[in-house]
């Protein structure tokens, strides 16, 4: 399982849309990538946090407050994740522990 922001190309900007890459690096070394964290996971690879941006006002533009949630939402299941994986014993595993467990060196210029 794959979930949080990443860095892959290392612009020193962790994305979510970067995750693709970390679900393909896994997929390429012949492993299967979950979208749940079932008792079949072997490891999950945690990114970084989402970030959460001041609350925004009430009047503030609707697709304001929507992106709000969405963060908000996606924040809470990072945090659920990370306290699901810890309290059943599944390995947490971060970008550079994974290119390690993969045989890749991280490099400043293309990220593995």
């Amino acid at each position: 399982m794959v979930f949080g922001n990443f860095d892959v190309n290392r612009d020193a900007r962790a994305t979510p849309q970067e995750a693709a890459e970390i679900r393909a690096l896994i997929e390429d070394w012949g492993g299967e990538v979950s979208d749940e964290l079932t008792g079949d996971v072997d490891f999950v690879v945690l990114g970084r946090p989402p970030v959460l941006p001041p609350q925004p006002p009430t009047s503030a533009p609707i697709e304001v407050l929507q992106q709000s949630v969405r963060l908000s939402e996606a924040r809470q299941r990072y945090e659920a994740l990370q306290s699901q994986a810890s309290s059943t014993s599944v390995p947490l595993l971060n970008e550079n522990r994974l290119y390690t467990l993969l045989g890749r060196r991280v490099s400043a210029t293309r990220g593995y």
